[in-house]
Parts: C-alpha cells; structure tokens; sequence
C-alpha cells in the first residue's frame, strides 16, 4: 500500500473517531459528564461570560464556581441546618433549582465556612445517578484547589 492511501485512510480514521465518538467521547450523546467545583475569595472570570449563570446564596463574600462539561440535571442549591436532635445536617429548603445545565458554568455567590457548613449542591447525571457536594472551606495545609466528579464513568 502506498503511502498515499496509508495517509487517506488514516487521515478518514480520524475524521470517523472524531464525528463517530466525539472529542474525548464527550458529546451530547455522552453518559459521561465531568463537574468540576472550585472555591473562589474573588469573583471568579467566569462571570465575564454572558451565559454563566449566577445564583445567590445565603451569605455573600465568596464564590463556588460549577463548571459542568455534557450535561446534568436538576441541579440544585440547598440550604442546611445543624439539628442537634438528630445530630446531623438536615436539608431545610432548596434556594434554587434548574432543571439541566449543559456545558456552562453555574457561578454561586456565598460563603465558605470553616465551621458547620450551611449550603450544599446536588444533581443527577444523565443516567440518575445522584452527586453532592458540601460547601465548605478547607483549611486544611493537603486541601484541593479543586474538586472533579466524573459522572457516570
């Protein structure tokens, strides 16, 4: 075989892989969905975008931002409280809720505390497959800068 058709016939395995599967088998036919969560001190540069969404919390100061790559649903911003009764977190009320983000940044204005958290974040993959994440800081001197979930890998 030449190297002609060797350079076509590599050249139409690309084209196939790239429109067959889609980038990094992200597409929108895709059950896999990457969610990453950073916290911010300062508005994060995302908000420069017109199509990031802004959500209020309870509190004011700091920022989580949401970076979902595919697709999620029923997203959600709940708010906590400590129950001394049962010890525990209970959910008291959901903030706000949206029914699917796809390939957009969800920004949220709040505050990370050190202490007894007061908000979380939850959703479904594509599957059902249900996430959540606990909004606090992390004072910790090994603590992440930043939080990925692949979904529904």
């Amino acid at each position: 075989m030449s190297r002609y058709y060797r350079v076509i016939i590599t050249f139409m395995l690309v084209i196939i892989a790239i429109y067959g599967f889609g980038v990094m088998g992200l597409t929108e036919y895709s059950s896999i969905s990457i969610v990453t969560i950073r916290g911010h001190h300062i508005e994060p540069e995302s908000l420069t975008n017109k199509n990031t969404i802004l959500l209020k919390g309870r509190q004011d100061g700091e920022f989580v931002e949401v970076v979902v790559l595919g697709t999620i649903f029923d997203f959600q911003l709940i708010r906590m409280e400590w129950d001394d009764n049962q010890a525990s977190l209970i959910e008291k009320e959901v903030i706000h809720q949206i029914s699917e983000v796809k390939n957009n940044t969800v920004v949220i204005e709040t505050y990370m505390p050190e202490g007894i958290p007061s908000e979380k974040i939850t959703w479904e993959s594509i599957t059902g497959k249900k996430y959540e994440f606990i909004i606090c800081e992390d004072p910790s001197a090994d603590a992440q800068p930043c939080w990925e979930f692949v979904c529904d890998e």
